[in-house]
């Protein structure tokens, strides 16, 4: 969860905190309601994505105007001047045809489906994130797929969930067989390494958030990444610094031929590239994964995107918003019966990054053992069908009962918010027996002679009844009251606090999630810090996210590059400096 709120938990210390007035504005990076009622998820802001947006609407001649303010922070008054016309423009055709239009002309768009609109749609059925299985219980049921494909060696569903115990005797007659570690596990036992993927160097060609964070999270475990930055780009300082540290950066046109033969002579000295643009885009340049396996058969290549590279949608565009709308997420956060909502925290774009690096060392430890590089590739859909495990589910008589919706405060009335006199504090109580300790409290003596008011199978009439009961109660005591009192009682409770709050926590302090450094160019700022610990070869937070472009002198002498061909390089605006 630290890793997901990411960029949110940088804070400057030497900056003053950006006025919220100032915060840009995007009419295209929003939800719109359509002919029949329902709500699409429009994105792209850069002029491409205009242009064919309003090609898609029929307004080809907003265009010059559009791309001339969305260019720059909106005022108030323009981004709302917009966002009207826009509103009336949806309104004229139903969420499908918008979303099928938008994406023929190349646009981003998605209509904001349920989790079970989803599970039917056939982009993941035949891209297999969603796959059928035989449960020994339910029946056919539908679940998650693999969530990282590596080509080479593919990962596949192994069956159905054992029943307890199932397996047994299995085991047990198999630890009468066991063998010793043969000498080459032995010997790669005894190899004295510092970190985990220590000697290994990542080319990382990525933007935005996902992509970069599949290199941070290989920095962090040992291995030299370098970021190559493109000179004309723009670049979000909280973002940069959050999922960029630990790597080292040199900006270089790959546009141009000569550009493309630094990094050709870079890949000679890699193990794994990185990327995470649409489908197919970068073998224009001669650098996806059939064209630089020619060059160095081990590499291991990673692509990341937002619908996966399998199914019919696996080339089109998306960034975060539409990896929720399209999956059910928003919809779930909105309720069914408003509009839909996002999540607070960009979690596919994380959790997909993660999930990359866990591919990539995957192949790398496939590699040592066979020496074949392959490629693996995820995507944001892929990962949201993961982390809505418990809701990416359906069988016949499955009845969906879902926390959803903007007034959602918990699970039930012994699992939620509850309000204090002074704050907010949530309160779980995991099985009956803690149930009857709530219960006993002297506050609740209330509430003690309740029938069935304990039990796990409490009617929804009953769980609101005693749910607002409850609530009473809480309000009269504060919140230390409470967190003294229950965890006495042996009550799992949290305050609710703003991440503000979250970040300067002493624990959260000691426990290393949150360092303060010094960065370049920015001064003190807090950031992420380490959230999993390898006893023997511990995760790093690595150095501070470089200035762009800081470490191409170094880098380019590294293999070999004479300071004369790194000045002519850089006098043509091949390799720029800061």
């Amino acid at each position: 969860m630290f890793t997901a709120m990411g960029r949110h938990l940088v804070k400057f210390h030497d900056q003053e905190d950006p006025d919220p007035r100032n915060q840009p504005r995007l009419p295209m990076q929003r939800q719109y309601q359509c002919a029949d009622g329902r709500w699409v998820q429009n994105h792209g802001n850069y002029q491409r994505f205009v242009h064919q947006f309003l090609e898609a609407a029929g307004n080809p001649s907003w265009g010059p105007d559009a791309v001339a303010d969305f260019g720059k922070p909106l005022d108030l008054e323009t981004a709302d001047m917009w966002v009207q016309r826009f509103e009336e423009t949806f309104r004229q055709r139903t969420s499908v045809e918008w979303q099928e239009a938008i994406s023929a002309a190349g646009g981003a768009c998605t209509v904001c489906k349920t989790v079970e609109e989803w599970l039917d749609h056939p982009h993941p059925v035949e891209a297999r994130m969603v796959v059928e299985v035989e449960d020994a219980d339910l029946g056919r049921m539908k679940q998650p797929g693999v969530q990282v494909r590596l080509r080479g060696t593919p990962g596949a569903i192994q069956g159905r969930a054992p029943l307890l115990g199932e397996h047994t005797a299995q085991i047990l007659e198999e630890l009468g067989q066991s063998k010793p570690a043969s000498s080459e596990t032995q010997r790669s036992m005894k190899e004295a390494l510092t970190s985990a993927l220590q000697g290994v160097r990542v080319l990382d060609l990525c933007i935005v958030l996902a992509g970069p964070t599949c290199g941070r999270t290989l920095a962090e475990y040992g291995a030299d990444v370098i970021k190559i930055d493109d000179p004309s780009r723009p670049y979000d300082q909280s973002g940069s610094m959050d999922v960029n540290r630990g790597k080292r950066s040199i900006m270089l046109d790959l546009k141009q031929e000569e550009g493309r033969e630094v990094f050709f002579e870079l890949l000679e000295t890699a193990d794994v590239v990185v990327e995470n643009y649409r489908k197919g885009s970068l073998a224009k340049l001669g650098l996806d994964y059939e064209s630089l396996k020619k060059r160095k058969p081990g590499l291991v290549y990673a692509s990341l995107n937002a619908y996966g590279y399998d199914g019919p949608w696996s080339e089109r565009p998306g960034w975060e918003q539409l990896a929720q709308a399209t999956s059910g997420m928003q919809v779930r956060r909105g309720g069914r019966d408003d509009a839909p909502m996002l999540m607070p925290y960009p979690v596919n774009d994380y959790g997909t990054g993660m999930m990359g690096a866990y591919a990539v060392a995957l192949a790398l430890h496939e590699r040592s053992r066979t020496g074949r590089g392959q490629s693996v590739d995820s995507g944001l859909a892929l990962t949201a069908g993961l982390l809505q495990s418990p809701y990416f589910l359906d069988f016949e008589g499955h009845r969906r009962e879902e926390p959803e919706g903007r007034g959602l405060r918990g699970m039930s009335a012994f699992s939620r918010l509850y309000q204090a006199a002074d704050g907010w504090i949530y309160v779980h109580c995991n099985d009956d027996k803690a149930r009857e300790r709530l219960l006993q409290l002297p506050e609740f003596s209330a509430l003690k002679g309740q029938a069935g008011s304990t039990a796990s199978s409490t009617s929804a009439l009953e769980d609101a009844s005693l749910t607002s009961q409850l609530a009473d109660a809480f309000c009269a005591r504060p919140v230390s009251h409470w967190l003294n009192t229950l965890a006495e009682a042996g009550i799992d409770a949290a305050p609710n606090i703003g991440i503000g709050d979250f970040r300067d926590l002493a624990q959260v302090r000691e426990a290393g999630l949150i360092v303060t450094r010094e960065h370049p160019g920015q001064g003190r700022a807090d950031h992420l810090g380490n959230t999993a610990h390898l006893t023997a070869t511990p995760m790093r937070v690595g150095h501070p996210t470089p200035l762009l472009g800081t470490d191409g002198d170094e880098i380019l002498k590294e293999i070999g590059f004479p300071a004369e061909r790194v000045a002519a390089l850089k006098s043509r605006g091949i390799v720029s400096v800061p």
